[in-house]
């Protein structure tokens, strides 16, 4: 591997405590796979058996439900570092509900994570700092799941947008956020319609709640 890819796994949470000497034994005990993908390229057909969890090397990954109206809802998107589908992968489960797509060319390493728990792979050093790392994780995916859920369960869309827009705010550690996305994905990811989406920042604008620059937003409350 190269060496920055090799920082990207140091820096990623599930190699935390790792060194470049041990990240590649670790390597080999999840018989890891490297793998690139073009634009939209699609991760884990319906009801695929996933063995492997990707982690990103390259490019972005978003994770998306489809409803029977073929309207796309985004779960999340994922970067450079993060670590995909663990809970199924590491129990070998079909994939039933989630269109996983590449954002841009992307560059995988794809990770076996059912070798943590196979009595054949029993010698691995580095089962137990692994699976710490992988509990901290699901933790983490859990809280982000119930913060998502709060968005979606709120009753109106004025409260969905700043609830999402905060969200936004406190990573970006800042009341002026750079929207990650464009207003369909920023739609998709509240559950709901570009075209609502837009009238309603117009009038949070009109109200003098937010204040708009493009990709650029303020709130003002």
């Amino acid at each position: 591997m190269l060496d920055k890819e090799i920082q990207i796994l140091l820096h990623s949470k599930i190699f935390e405590g790792f060194t470049n000497e041990s990240i590649e034994k670790a390597l080999h005990c999840l018989k890891a796979k490297i793998a690139i993908y073009a634009d939209s390229s699609q991760l884990f057909l319906s009801e695929q058996k996933v063995h492997c969890a990707p982690l990103i090397l390259e490019g972005a990954i978003d994770v998306s439900l489809i409803n029977n109206a073929g309207n796309r809802f985004i779960l999340s998107r994922f970067h450079e570092g993060d670590l995909l589908s663990i809970a199924i992968a590491l129990n070998c489960e079909e994939n039933q509900t989630m269109d996983i797509r590449t954002k841009g060319k992307t560059k995988l390493l794809m990770l076996d994570l059912s070798q943590l728990y196979k009595t054949s792979n029993i010698t691995c050093p580095y089962k137990t700092i692994l699976l710490q790392n992988l509990l901290e994780i699901l933790s983490n995916k859990m809280i982000f799941l119930q913060n998502k859920f709060q968005i979606i369960t709120q009753k109106s869309l004025k409260d969905k947008l700043l609830m999402q827009l905060n969200k936004l705010a406190k990573i970006q550690q800042s009341k002026t956020i750079v929207l990650p996305y464009t207003r369909e994905e920023l739609a998709q990811s509240i559950y709901a319609e570009r075209s609502a989406v837009c009238r309603e920042l117009n009038k949070m604008q009109q109200d003098k709640i937010l204040k708009i620059d493009k990709n650029r937003i303020t709130i003002l409350i």
